[in-house]
């Protein structure tokens, strides 16, 4: 039942190797993240668990501004993704991550899975070519992305889907 709603978070971090995570709601299901604003976060909003299921939680009307990561679903299955604005004017050599990826856990064992992500309704907005949604094979079950707008003023939208591979 834990709701995160209309908070204003900014980064003013200078260490450029942080990645300090803004909002973090690890191993608790049925979080409402909504109306929130996130400026240069290291980590912007981050759902971890060991595989545990979210049933009516959602990430949803947020606006994350240059974040190094905006979103990321870390061994959680069944996170809703919805209506959120990202955007990001930093260069593939600022981050090296996309603005929302989603993999398994592996601090546990087994490695808590993230299947079941549903993606809808959101607006990326990208400068510089950087990737918009990262999703490891393991976590393609059940996923879903549609009706979102994907937009680079160069014509550049990325998304990935490495082997196997984790974030930080």
């Amino acid at each position: 039942g834990e709701v995160i709603t209309g908070n204003r978070f900014v980064w003013n971090g200078t260490d450029e190797d942080s990645w300090t995570h803004v909002i973090f709601t690890g191993y608790n299901i049925n979080v409402k993240i909504k109306y929130n604003y996130l400026k240069n976060p290291p980590n912007g909003i981050q759902r971890k668990s060991n595989g545990m299921t979210d049933l009516t939680g959602v990430v949803a009307y947020n606006i994350v501004n240059n974040p190094k990561v905006g979103i990321v679903v870390k061994g959680m299955n069944g996170v809703k993704i919805y209506n959120n604005t990202l955007y990001s004017s930093l260069t593939p050599s600022q981050t090296n991550r996309a603005l929302i990826e989603i993999y398994e856990n592996p601090s546990v064992t087994p490695p808590g899975s993230a299947t079941g992500t549903k993606i809808y309704n959101n607006i990326f907005y990208t400068k510089n070519a950087l990737r918009n949604i990262s999703i490891t094979s393991t976590c393609l079950a059940g996923f879903e992305s549609d009706y979102n707008i994907f937009y680079d003023p160069n014509g550049t939208t990325i998304f990935d889907q490495p082997t196997n591979s984790t974030g930080t």
